[in-house]
């Protein structure tokens, strides 16, 4: 009899320099255009095209990834300012032919390769736990960045094959 174990986790994506800097330019510059709007009408629609971008800006800065992990599948998933959801991948664990932190040799000698462009589903945190996860997807060879916790980690060791 197969016992189905199921896990789930969710990793805040800390902003980086550019999102911390348009976090504080946007709101201003839309603040300073109804202004400058007050005394000369036309720059009402720059404040409206620029309170529109840092309404669209803000809304996508704050993220988290939410990995579910049922019966040897690992589901990626990013929701934008707690409220949109957008599933990104979907990874059989068992067609896995890498996993391991992602500063180790084998992590690093995978990423190095010409075209390689891995999903970073991870918080950006310095320190921060990072696996690497090479799967067969649905473009070839994916190469998943993410923060499994301790759980996780153990779950997704009993469906990885042998020697991984």
């Amino acid at each position: 009899m197969v016992q189905e174990f199921m896990v789930e986790e969710v990793v805040s994506r800390e902003p980086d320099a550019r999102e911390r800097t348009g976090k504080i330019l946007l709101p201003g510059l839309t603040a300073l255009a109804f202004a400058a709007g007050l005394f000369f009408p036309p720059l009402w629609f720059l404040a409206l095209a620029l309170g529109v971008a840092a309404f669209l800006f803000l809304r996508r800065t704050d993220a988290e990834y939410e990995y579910t992990f049922f019966d040897g599948v690992l589901d990626v998933a990013a929701v934008y300012g707690k409220a949109r959801r957008k599933e990104l991948l979907t990874a059989r664990v068992s067609d896995a032919s890498f996993y391991g932190p992602a500063d180790s040799d084998g992590a690093r000698r995978r990423l190095a390769g010409p075209g390689v462009k891995p999903w970073q589903c991870h918080s950006g945190r310095p320190g921060a736990a990072v696996y690497l996860l090479a799967f067969r997807g649905t473009k070839g060879e994916e190469y998943l960045l993410f923060e499994p916790g301790e759980e996780l980690r153990k779950a997704m060791a009993r469906h990885l094959p042998r020697g991984l």
